[in-house]
Formats: C-alpha cells, sequence, structure tokens
C-alpha cells in the first residue's frame, strides 16, 4: 500500500509498503508523478518485478562475484582469460554503475571510447561484452535480480564486428626469431621454442605435467584444452631436443615457480628489449601454424589435430602461406 504525503511547498514523498518488501521511498516535485510511480511500483512488486536498488551491486562488485562462483569453476586458461578482462574492465568508469543503470545507451559510449582512445580492437571489445553479459545473465538466473534487463543483449546491433584476427609474423629479414630466442632467459625461452614447434597456447605450455609427455611416443597428451577436447600433439625432433634438455622427470610442472601471468609479463617486457613491436606470446601460436603450411607436406587435418583447430574455417586464412612452395614444385623444384 502506497501513503502519499506533502512535504513543504514543493515536494511529495511516496512510502510503498507491501509484504515481503522493505518499505521504499521517493520524492517527487509532483503529487501526479508521485501517484505514477507508487502505481508503477506496486504493480512491478506484484508482478515480482521490482528490484531494490540497494540489492543492485556495482558492475565491480558484481564482476568479484562471478569471479569467485563462475569463473573458478571453468578450465585455468578459461580463469585467466576471464580475470584479465575482468581487470580492464573494473578500472573503468563503467565498473562504477549499478547494474541497472548500465543501459544500451551507456555501453555505446563506452565501446566507443575502447575502440577510439583506448585502441582496443573489435575482437577485445566482443570479449569484454561476452564477460559483461554472461555477469548479467548469472544475476538474473542466480542472484535473485530476475528482472534485470541485459544491455548487452539490447545492444548487440552496435557490438563491434569480429576481425580477421591477428597475422604477425617473425620477420626472417631482420633475424627477428634470433632476436627473440637471444632476448628471452630461462625458462622463458624454452616456452617459446616449444611453441613454436608445437604451436601450443601459452596456458597449454604453462601447464605442462611431466606425465603428459612421452618421450618415447615423442607425444604429448592434453587432456583438456580450449575447445573442450582432449588433443594429442606428436612432438618434432626440434620437441624433443628441448624436453630432453629439461628432464625427463617423472612427474610435476615443467616450468617450477613460474605463473601464467609471470609468461605475459616477461614475455613482452623481453620482447621490447629485443626491439620486436608488437609482438604477443601468442603469436608464436600463429607463426607454428604457419610453419606446418610452408615446410610440411602435412594436410590441412593433420595440422588440426596437431593445433586443435576444430573447423577448417579456423585454418582458412593459413592456406595461401603454401602457394610460393606449390608453384616450386610445379616447376619440378623439391622441397
Amino acid at each position: 500500500m502506497a501513503t502519499i504525503r506533502k512535504r513543504g511547498d514543493y515536494q511529495w514523498q511516496v512510502v510503498v509498503r507491501k509484504a515481503g518488501f522493505d518499505p521504499v521511498y521517493a520524492t517527487f516535485d509532483t503529487k501526479k508523478e508521485a501517484e505514477i510511480w507508487a502505481m508503477e511500483t506496486e504493480l512491478s512488486m506484484e508482478k515480482k518485478r521490482y528490484i531494490d536498488k540497494k540489492s543492485v551491486p556495482t558492475l565491480h562488485d558484481a564482476l568479484v562475484r562471478y569471479l569467485s562462483e563462475v569463473t573458478i569453476h571453468k578450465a585455468p586458461y578459461t580463469q585467466h582469460g576471464e580475470r584479465t578482462k575482468a581487470v580492464v574492465i573494473q578500472r573503468s568508469s563503467l565498473a562504477r554503475k549499478r547494474l541497472d543503470e548500465i543501459t544500451p545507451a551507456v555501453l555505446n559510449t563506452w565501446t566507443a571510447d575502447l575502440a577510439t582512445h583506448q585502441k582496443k580492437s573489435g575482437n577485445t571489445i566482443r570479449l569484454y561484452l561476452a564477460l559483461i553479459s554472461h555477469t548479467y545473465t548469472v544475476a538474473a538466473s542466480s542472484w535473485g535480480l530476475d528482472s534485470l534487463k541485459n544491455p548487452v543483449q539490447a545492444a548487440r546491433a552496435s557490438t563491434p564486428k569480429a576481425g580477421r584476427g591477428r597475422d604477425r609474423r617473425l620477420r626472417e629479414d631482420s633475424g627477428e626469431c634470433g632476436l627473440l630466442m637471444a632476448a628471452l632467459p630461462y625458462p622463458y625461452d624454452h616456452m617459446a621454442a616449444l611453441a613454436l614447434e608445437t604451436a601450443m597456447r601459452r596456458t597449454e605450455i604453462h601447464g605442462l605435467t611431466w606425465d603428459a609427455i612421452n618421450l618415447k611416443k615423442r607425444s604429448i597428451f592434453l587432456p583438456k584444452t580450449k575447445n573442450g577436447e582432449p588433443r594429442t600433439i606428436p612432438l618434432s625432433p626440434g620437441a624433443l631436443d628441448i624436453l630432453t634438455m629439461l628432464g625427463p622427470q617423472e612427474k610435476g610442472h615443467l616450468w617450477q615457480m613460474v605463473t601464467a601471468d609471470a609468461v605475459s609479463h616477461m614475455f613482452s617486457k623481453h620482447v621490447k628489449a629485443a626491439g620486436l613491436e608488437d609482438f604477443h606470446f601468442h603469436d608464436l601460436r600463429h607463426e607454428a601454424v604457419s610453419r606446418f603450411f610452408e615446410n610440411t607436406d602435412l594436410d590441412a587435418m593433420e595440422i588440426a589435430r596437431i593445433s586443435g583447430h576444430k573447423t577448417w574455417s579456423q585454418l582458412s586464412r593459413y592456406s595461401h602461406l603454401r602457394t610460393d612452395r606449390l608453384a616450386d614444385r610445379l616447376a619440378g623444384k623439391k622441397r
């Protein structure tokens, strides 16, 4: 039941009391506005659509809860990725707003700033939005905020389109591969070299344990990968040399006391020292797959089994790399 009373000469206060809800207060300039608000509030309570503003967390706090309740149950590489994205979002002005205050227009302004002033790529922005969107989904389904509207879904039309993907390669003409390996200290040089030989992801390499490696069968078995399926990776002579130098040991992680964040931080630091521009650890995977196409006779399906790509469309951007070599072979040259 709503109570409306005049406060002073120019304001009207409304108090809505209903069983199952805390009293709700609001003040308006006119009695008509107070009556409309009271009617809408009571109706939303009856239909269980009412949200007490005091119970709605900021985006910052919602992400803290999401990381502790949802992310914690995901694969390690997914956990790292979501925590990294959450840190960026939580440092932004958007994170200070309550979930019910973030409208599609507010979200569009934020993403425009990311693209224009912070030079974030469309793919990166899409990943931020995906994390925010799922946070709203969980808040509605598990946190009792079922009437929250998801602004990401409403702003879908203005979501940046997926880009073509990075195509940064190690440049042979400037000897970037040698410069990189010379600049990286142990064990990051071994990690980078293993990435070039196997096309493994940073998280896969960082999480390697000795019981996953079979030097006799020349293979690494990954029980859980990014695409959700296990993968067995054949080892090249170069990969075998790297692992032989490191061990072998019977159990435990290959890289003791090295965190996933340290891999990224140290790699970026020494890449910069080596004079390489815009080169990330994940670019080693792209380089490795490119070399499989350029320097071997493996077909696309065989390369996909090594790299873990699930569809031809994911590998199709590498197909042009064999053009020169195929032209040489048509001319009678041997590989």
